[in-house]
């Protein structure tokens, strides 16, 4: 029996039989929530969530509705039962068969460690190449010793990761670079945030968002926000899948669509700018005490009449040659986030951004944040 052959006996139906919800009570509500969910879906055909279209935001809900549509999220999870041996001969020979797998991958695995150990404290150019080397091995067969176990396949398809382990890192990478990653790529090029901020970027993170309640809502990247629901500063979450080792970002918030009259074009504003935040796989979000906030968080407050605005949220890797001292703190008007990043010697991995337009919030946020200078403007689009 080969191995894919193996993999789909496991994760076929005869095995899901076995993977159950361990109260009746519980499937019921889980099937609810399905049913909900798919019906969701259904009745917003028109709007295909792979294709943003410029729509009117009015068509979105409010965020009163939003905030109450929210599904309970105390439904009880599903909980991983293995089936028990005897009850299909094809299973069991299958198990067999991985655990030999597994076995000849953890004798690779303990090969490589103890060559690597070999390495310690040689510090040549050929030592040290070979040391990459065998660290990649490793990587690759502690994935290899566990990828085929059914547990972690179940666990990984229920979207429970474990970041310290190896096998769990690769399958949250795999399972991003499909649709969350590719629909964000589609996005920034489609609504060209990608070149209006940076002439490139190449996505290595998983950057996420979260908005305090009680008007918070999930929303995909390009979605439109309520000004009522952006007021507060944000949570990050900053989702890397390399080695288990820290690593330092700057991130910052910055809107692309400010109007400039004296130029008769648009320039951009800084809404917030944090710098030496230190993270890594199993530490991804960013805590208040994390890091230097240079510019503090300001409210977005696009101004009536004007189309869109898209509010960007980027991230830049800091390598060892990056300015952390001496630097002066940005100006928030005209943010240049180009030369911002070529100054310190910074590299963009991760982005995402929301879109916002005038409400009746607008003006009493104005109102409450002196920093914003209340301006009461009514732009109108002129006919060319």
């Amino acid at each position: 029996m080969s191995l894919p052959a193996c993999r789909r006996l496991l994760t076929g139906q005869s095995f899901k039989r076995h993977c159950r919800i361990t109260s009746s009570r519980a499937q019921s509500r889980c099937t609810r929530s399905s049913s909900t969910s798919a019906h969701a879906t259904t009745g917003s055909a028109d709007h295909d969530p792979d294709t943003l279209l410029t729509q009117d935001p009015s068509l979105n809900p409010s965020p009163e509705s939003l905030a109450a549509s929210v599904l309970n999220k105390a439904t009880p999870r599903p909980r991983y039962t293995p089936p028990p041996l005897g009850t299909n001969a094809a299973y069991d020979l299958a198990l067999k068969y991985l655990q030999e797998e597994r076995q000849e991958s953890q004798r690779r695995l303990r090969n490589a460690t103890s060559q690597l150990k070999r390495l310690e404290g040689k510090r040549d150019e050929k030592s040290a190449e070979k040391r990459k080397e065998l660290e990649a091995k490793v990587e690759q067969w502690s994935v290899l010793s566990e990828i085929n176990d059914p547990e972690v396949q179940w666990k990984a398809a229920h979207g429970e990761f474990d970041y310290e382990l190896a096998v769990y890192r690769h399958l949250a990478k795999k399972r991003w670079l499909g649709r969350p990653m590719l629909l964000t790529q589609q996005r920034i090029e489609q609504m060209h945030v990608i070149p209006d901020l940076l002439p490139k970027l190449t996505q290595e993170v998983d950057v996420r968002l979260g908005f305090p309640a009680p008007l918070s809502v999930d929303f995909e990247t390009g979605g439109f926000l309520h000004s009522k629901q952006t007021e507060q500063e944000p949570s990050i979450r900053i989702q890397s899948f390399g080695k288990l080792e820290q690593t330092n970002y700057t991130i910052a918030i910055i809107n692309l669509d400010v109007p400039d009259e004296a130029a008769n074009s648009y320039s951009t504003y800084l809404h917030y700018l944090r710098t030496g935040v230190t993270l890594s796989p199993t530490q991804s979000l960013v805590e208040q005490d994390n890091g230097t906030v240079a510019v503090s968080w300001l409210p977005p407050h696009p101004y009536k009449g004007l189309p869109y605005q898209r509010y960007v949220t980027v991230v830049w890797r800091e390598g060892p040659t990056t300015l952390t001292s001496g630097s002066s703190v940005p100006k928030r008007e005209g943010f240049d986030a180009r030369q911002y990043q070529a100054s310190r010697e910074l590299h963009p991995v991760g982005i995402s951004f929301w879109r916002q337009i005038y409400d009746d919030n607008v003006p009493l946020l104005m109102r409450r944040f002196p920093e914003i200078a209340y301006q009461s403007k009514n732009y109108q689009r002129v006919q060319a």
